[in-house]
């Protein structure tokens, strides 16, 4: 996210829409890291101690990510306007 919001926030200016809605989109995507057994530190441990194949994350994790995505494009619309 840290890399990533200063860009969003140029977009949102070169498109003259408020800054805030792009800025929450880009946080919230960073945060989601269920896909991939390397997407977090505590998965990296769970992976390792747990037993789990590469693609155990995949199976819930991309269940995860379509949630977060819908809620996402409907959320964020609707409480940081353009």
């Amino acid at each position: 996210a840290l890399l990533i919001v200063p860009i969003a926030i140029d977009v949102a200016f070169d498109l003259g829409l408020n800054a805030q809605p792009f800025v929450m989109a880009t946080v919230i995507a960073a945060s989601t890291s269920f896909l991939m057994p390397i997407g977090h530190q505590v998965n990296i441990i769970i992976f390792g101690a747990g037993g789990y194949q590469f693609l155990d994350y995949g199976r819930v994790g991309i269940g995860l990510n379509i949630l977060l995505l819908l809620l996402t494009v409907i959320a964020v619309p609707l409480i940081w306007s353009f």
